[in-house]
């Protein structure tokens, strides 16, 4: 059976039944180790985690870039898919995944785990959490400048995320140059220090441009113990949620959730 390009094998088999993953990793946030989640279930299922693809600043990705890339390479691996999971904003492109493969077989199970929206909230965070990685090079006159910006992307929720997060982008880069240099860091705009950054915000961008209200009321909710403010507060109802008293770093830790996942998403 053929490997798909645009997937990696978290865990194989030769079994054709797959659970496909989306989640945008990051060494600053506590994340989910879904290969460690697999090896607790046990064999009879394929893990595949979505690659993600390259972003040029330039041309910024649409949400099709991910989502009919992603679930053409499954159609044409023939692979049959038992679920799908995502993590927090890949949550978004968990249930469009699902929607999408549901052209051609039945659709699966989709399971979110601490689910979030992509919104400019989300920008203005993850903006600052980059920016709060990087306040050692900073004059004070350049910490002025970010709290700025940040205040900018708060004050813009009217505008759309994609045209917003490309602005936001570019007024990092014009911001971090000159710490750059100082720190013999080279030119930013150049540099692979910044790709990863550019990598999320596309991510971010992209996934605010796919509707799924509907859908995703056939979706299920695993939400930690640190995750109840965010979720009650930010991402509307609709999925079923399942709330464990677990925090998430430990989530995939849990015996209980283990074995609740692992009921999900059995054949039935």
């Amino acid at each position: 059976m053929p490997q798909p390009n645009s997937w990696e094998v978290l865990l194989g088999g030769e079994t054709s039944r797959t659970v496909l993953v989306v989640d945008f990793p990051s060494e600053m946030r506590q994340e989910l180790d879904f290969a460690e989640l697999a090896a607790r279930i046990g064999p009879g299922y394929r893990y595949l985690m979505a690659k993600l693809p390259a972003v040029d600043r330039g041309k910024w990705l649409s949400s099709d870039a991910y989502v009919s890339t992603w679930s053409e390479d499954v159609r044409r691996a023939g692979y049959q898919v038992a679920a799908v999971f995502g993590s927090r904003v890949g949550s978004v492109y968990a249930v469009a995944v699902a929607d999408y493969i549901s052209h051609w077989q039945q659709r699966s199970t989709v399971i979110l785990f601490d689910p979030q929206t992509a919104g400019t909230r989300l920008l203005n965070q993850e903006f600052s959490r980059e920016i709060n990685s990087l306040v050692s090079l900073f004059s004070s006159d350049e910490i002025r400048r970010s709290g700025k910006i940040g205040h900018e992307i708060s004050e813009s929720a009217a505008r759309g995320v994609t045209a917003l997060a490309a602005e936001m982008f570019e007024d990092y880069l014009k911001l971090i140059t000159a710490p750059f240099e100082r720190a013999g860091l080279g030119e930013p705009r150049d540099g692979k220090l910044t790709d990863h950054f550019k990598s999320y915000i596309s991510f971010i961008s992209a996934a605010s441009q796919i509707k799924q209200e509907c859908s995703r009321e056939q979706s299920i909710a695993i939400i930690s113990s640190d995750w109840l403010d965010v979720v009650d507060g930010e991402v509307r109802g609709g999925d079923r949620r399942m709330k464990f008293d677990v925090r998430r770093a430990d989530l995939f830790r849990s015996e209980l959730v283990t074995v609740v996942i692992s009921d999900l998403i059995r054949p039935r």
